[in-house]
């Protein structure tokens, strides 16, 4: 019975994958995405410069902000992904 449930629900499943919706002009984000693609996944304190809200674990008060801003992009962000993603769309 569970298999024929499941078979069901896929059935009527359409998986569109993610949308980034952009309120920008093509040469602005081309230009925000060469940006992001030119940053260096390990120099933390420039990419999250303006993060007001990393504080996300009991302990996180804690930390020194060096610790705190790698438990953030560890926990939080995928940068290298990002820096690739933006590589390979602003050339686009």
């Amino acid at each position: 019975m569970r298999f024929a449930y499941y078979s069901i629900m896929w059935g009527f499943c359409d998986n569109a994958g993610l949308a980034i919706e952009i309120d920008a002009d093509i040469q602005r984000t081309l230009a925000a995405l060469k940006d992001v693609g030119e940053l260096d996944a390990n120099d933390l304190d420039l990419i999250l410069a303006d993060v007001e809200n990393m504080l996300r674990e009991k302990w996180d008060w804690a930390l020194p902000e060096s610790l705190l801003m790698k438990s953030f992009a560890s926990i939080s962000l995928d940068i290298s992904t990002a820096i690739d993603f933006a590589q390979t769309h602003a050339a686009t």
